[in-house]
């Protein structure tokens, strides 16, 4: 009975022009975007290429070293840097695959965010992110609600649901078949359109042979099918609810575009009012501001320290009395011993500069973490915003993707402050000017390293498990909604008056 109930709602839904309109929408817009999306991702990843062979030229150039210590002066190095390569399902979810920046700089005052790569041209500037995930919150979301609006409240305008439950056909009977030819009828142009997404991407050179990323593809869809689920509850609740069909339409609208359009954007914008952060240029400048402070206390220190050594008068000598004029016995024991001051001063000082900086990203990050997790549960309020963060995690341009990569770019951080920025070596004197002079390397300084024994970055993917444990939260929230929406459904169909 249930089957046969469902074989009718399918026709009638497959023969209406709301469907095939939408349809059609869907069924194009869907490999449009994946094709633009495409090209988008070529050209990030021909950027990524880029950043990845200028590193390559930049560390096989033996004519220059890598800076360190408190010589840096804050030109960016190419050989330190950290390239982020895009995630190939960008192409169907781009999540925060577009805002992401595309390589992390390394320096001494910690690893800095490069710009994200340039994706807006041509079609992706006119279309923007139109993909997989928004044409299934979107365009097959508001084909839900406008399949079912009148399923309950139109029935019992025409008179057709007093006639069927005459024939002592149960509610819950009639009400599940009408859930299960609305769920059919979505759940075909929601493959189809993915089909054809990929075969346009399989056109355009993604290996989709890999096991792994059609399972996270399928998960993806598994997704849609869930959010598209949960919107044909709501229209079936509605139209339970209502006794008449245009008031149905009209409710029903009205909660599409809050959940689907609002309710995930007005969840960021109220945490950024909750939980206010510092800008990340912002941010940046306080603590290059805070690290200056230091390096200034470094002069100072250091002047006076050359003031004792050399037993300057109280104002500076020429360049000649020390190095020219003074023996050279008595040179290098002056030198000795300022250089013994100087490697316990910027050792001392280096830790403080370290500490500063971990301080201020450690606050920033748990701003950062504290407004996301505020943002989260706001935007989860709607099935769209689920779907949004699960399609994301799938196809690795999520939230935790991010998270990841900033924390192993942390930790190369500290590697190469271990191996190359936290160096005390050779003699400078600072004089009066704050200037350093005379940087000259003494026997027995421990070797700079060239750029091929430093420690090289490498992004390891966390695997489709960590993927799946950060999407089962939502996989449980969509499932959850789907059950809230069908039992109040069936409550309410139940007690409906068909009269």
């Amino acid at each position: 009975m249930i089957w046969h109930i469902a074989r009718r709602e399918l026709l009638d839904h497959l023969q209406s022009v709301r469907f095939v309109a939408l349809f059609l929408l869907a069924l194009a817009l869907m490999p449009v975007g994946a094709y633009v999306n495409g090209k988008s991702y070529e050209t990030r990843h021909d950027y990524y290429e880029s950043l990845v062979e200028a590193q390559r030229v930049k560390a096989a150039n033996t004519d220059v070293s890598p800076r360190y210590g408190f010589t840096w002066d804050g030109v960016a190095d190419e050989a330190l840097r950290a390239p982020r390569e895009p995630a190939p399902l960008s192409m169907l979810t781009i999540g925060d695959d577009a805002t992401m920046p595309a390589y992390w700089q390394y320096g001494t005052a910690g690893a800095s965010e490069g710009l994200p790569p340039a994706i807006y041209e041509g079609l992706a500037g006119l279309l923007g992110d139109v993909d997989f995930l928004f044409v299934t919150q979107v365009v097959l979301g508001l084909l839900a609600v406008l399949l079912v609006f009148d399923s309950v409240c139109g029935d019992r305008e025409s008179g057709t649901l007093r006639a069927v439950l005459a024939h002592s056909v149960p509610r819950s009977t009639l009400l599940a078949g009408k859930y299960l030819g609305g769920l059919i009828t979505l759940v075909l142009p929601l493959l189809l359109g993915l089909l054809a997404s990929l075969l346009v991407l399989q056109l355009s050179g993604l290996d989709l042979a890999d096991g792994e990323l059609l399972l996270r593809i399928a998960l993806m869809a598994l997704g849609g099918a869930l959010y598209l689920s949960c919107l044909l509850g709501i229209g079936l609740l509605v139209s339970a609810v209502t006794r008449h069909q245009r008031n149905a339409l009209v409710a029903l609208l009205v909660v599409w575009v809050v959940l689907v359009l609002l309710v995930p954007r007005l969840g960021s914008l109220v945490a950024t009012g909750l939980v206010p952060v510092d800008a990340e240029e912002v941010a940046r400048r306080k603590q290059a501001l805070a690290v200056e402070g230091i390096e200034e206390e470094r002069k100072r220190l250091l002047i006076s320290e050359a003031h004792r050594a050399f037993e300057w008068p109280s104002t500076e000598p020429p360049w000649q009395m020390i190095f020219e004029e003074l023996p050279k016995d008595q040179l290098d024991a002056r030198l000795a011993d300022y250089e013994h001051a100087r490697v316990r001063i910027e050792r001392d000082l280096f830790r403080q500069k370290r500490q500063l900086v971990l301080d201020h990203e450690t606050e920033r990050r748990r701003s950062l973490v504290a407004q996301a997790r505020v943002a989260g549960v706001l935007d989860r309020l709607s099935p769209a915003a689920s779907l949004g963060f699960l399609a994301s995690e799938m196809a690795e341009t999520g939230p935790s993707t991010l998270a990841r990569w900033e924390s192993l770019v942390r930790a190369h951080q500290t590697a190469l402050e271990q191996a190359l920025f936290d160096r005390t070596a050779g003699i400078e004197v600072v004089f009066d000017d704050g200037r350093w002079r005379n940087p000259t390397p003494r026997e027995g300084d421990a070797k700079v390293p060239g750029y091929a024994e430093l420690p090289q970055f490498e992004y390891r993917s966390a695997g489709l498990g960590a993927s799946l444990r950060a999407a089962a939260p939502d996989f449980a929230l969509l499932a959850l909604y789907n059950l809230l929406v069908l039992g109040g459904a069936a409550v309410l169909f139940s007690r409906y008056d068909v009269r």
